[in-house]
């Protein structure tokens, strides 16, 4: 109960500093009916206390499921195995991961049940490709740069639609979710726990990282694949787009919600159930699981379906339209220009307010010595969001095409690769999904398409995606960059170059990733 009162605070914390923005600027702003406004305070409360339930489900039964899973598959020290059951766990989890169903919902270019399975097949052959990387000793920037390689000559290509390149980024972005980046950080440490020595627990970093490539990937090949063929998936349309949806009565509303908790619960047991079944089968196979870690395993489970359910609702119910709703009708306004400055705040207090984040300060300034502080890191993550957000706002209104700001981004954060530590690199790309969390699907995406749908002449595939791939690769230059300054400061107070300050000042040897 103490566990789930904590939660509780850390999505209160979460989602608060947004809902007053809200209600600000429909005080102020944007003129909103009561009955909208109502709508929307429902769902913040419905989504805090659902992503309360859920993270704490998350903690009592697939945490414990996960460091089991990354334990148990190198042991059987039978390749067959290690390819297929990483495969299969990361298609599985991926399915059920809830800022997918969220994006998948609103991307025009392609069904929802084909963005999903997309997706989920490109996290299972890269989380395939995380245990391999590890058996054969190859190093992440390595692995890294030639996946990306490989996605920037799809870009060039020609062959990729342009409204998928945005929605495939954003894919990536998405994917390391509240759902799966704990359960896949929790196979890095239970790898971790077997490996013998610190430079080889160095190489269970970058799970996350590697992981969050394989929808950018897996969306880019379906463009292709539309394109060469053919035949282009048929888009089914976005919810976002029911702007009356928050413009209800609150009897309405009520009705609304009540008729709507069955097919929510529905989805929410299809998408779980793969899940559940996975995790027995090695409860009963391999870990002999006693009565007492199956009780606490089922409790765990319920918590995380009736937060999945919460959080859908209160999504579907507020969340979503009042995004696309400020998002729309400030753009298609006289004042459309205070949504850059809008944009910048909204970014700026998401971040700062993600649980992930403070994680993060406490482990780059654990790394650095305190040469690094959480203040400084906070600071800079907000500020690049906040920025971020600005940025994608200002895209649209200039029709900027988001490929020529990803590719030289991604040109930049590789060649940093080169010259910052080790353990920096994978505590960056791993630390990428920081920001994305579960308000910039939930909020942002559906604030940013609102933008898209009031500016003429723009694209909704194709201008309003790429927020989330946008937010998401900002914490990797600021960590990357407070790298360089962190062994700049070291080298000057050691009179000394050292190539290997990740590992000269690594204290602690079990550090988990700011996304878990």
């Amino acid at each position: 109960m103490k566990n789930l009162t904590a939660k509780i605070e850390e999505s209160l914390s979460a989602v608060l500093p947004t809902g007053l923005i809200v209600v600000l600027a429909a005080g102020f702003i944007v003129p909103v009916t009561g009955e909208s406004l109502v709508s929307f305070l429902i769902g913040v409360m419905l989504l805090i206390l659902g992503l309360a339930f859920f993270t704490t489900g998350v903690d009592v039964s697939l945490i414990p499921f996960g460091e089991k899973i990354g334990a148990a598959v190198p042991r059987t020290k039978k390749l067959p195995l290690i390819i297929i059951l990483p495969l299969a766990v990361g298609v599985i989890i991926a399915v059920a991961e809830p800022d997918l169903k969220i994006l998948a919902n609103q991307a025009p270019v392609a069904p929802a049940s084909v963005i999903t399975g997309a997706v989920a097949i490109g996290v299972g052959i890269m989380l395939m490709m995380s245990f391999l990387r590890v058996v054969f000793q190859i190093q992440l920037r390595v692995l890294l740069l030639i996946i990306y390689a490989a996605a920037v000559l799809l870009t060039a290509s020609g062959l990729v639609p342009a409204g998928f390149i945005p929605v495939s980024f954003d894919a990536g972005g998405v994917t390391t979710g509240p759902l799966v980046v704990p359960f896949i950080m929790a196979m890095g440490v239970g790898l971790s726990s077997i490996r013998g020595d610190r430079a080889q627990r160095d190489d269970t970093f970058g799970f996350v990282a590697i992981c969050s490539t394989g929808p950018i990937l897996s969306i880019m090949l379906l463009g292709a694949y539309a394109t060469l063929t053919g035949h282009a998936p048929h888009a089914e349309s976005a919810p976002v787009a029911d702007e009356t949806a928050g413009m209800r009565f609150v009897t309405e509303i009520v009705h609304k919600f009540m008729a709507g908790v069955p097919s929510y619960a529905e989805d929410v047991a299809t998408a779980l159930l793969p899940v559940i079944i996975l995790c027995v089968i090695f409860g009963i196979t391999a870990f002999r699981m006693q009565k007492r870690e199956w009780i606490r395993a089922g409790v765990g489970f319920f918590m995380v379906f009736i937060g999945l359910l919460l959080f859908f609702t209160g999504v579907n119910i507020g969340f979503m339209p009042m995004g696309n709703f400020i998002g729309e009708n400030l753009a298609g306004g006289p004042n459309r220009m205070l949504l850059l400055p809008l944009g910048f705040i909204i970014g700026y207090f998401i971040v700062a307010a993600e649980p992930a984040v403070v994680v993060l300060k406490e482990q780059v300034a654990q790394i650095t010595e305190g040469e690094i502080t959480g203040a400084l890191l906070g600071r800079s993550l907000a500020i690049g969001v906040g920025l971020s957000v600005a940025f994608s706002v200002f895209r649209i209104f200039a029709g900027f095409d988001f490929v020529y700001f990803v590719i030289p981004m991604l040109c930049v954060l590789f060649t940093l690769t080169f010259f910052v530590p080790k353990l920096y690199t994978a505590i960056a790309f791993d630390a990428g999904g920081v920001a994305s969390g579960p308000l910039t699907a939930t909020f942002l995406l559906p604030f940013i398409i609102g933008v898209s749908q009031a500016t003429s002449g723009s694209d909704i595939a194709k201008d309003a995606f790429g927020i989330v791939s946008t937010i998401s690769l900002t914490p990797v230059l600021v960590i990357q960059c407070l790298g360089l300054y962190a062994q700049y400061k070291h080298a000057h107070r050691h009179q000394g170059f050292s190539p290997n300050l990740s590992l000269d000042i690594l204290k602690n040897d079990r550090i988990i990733s700011a996304d878990g």
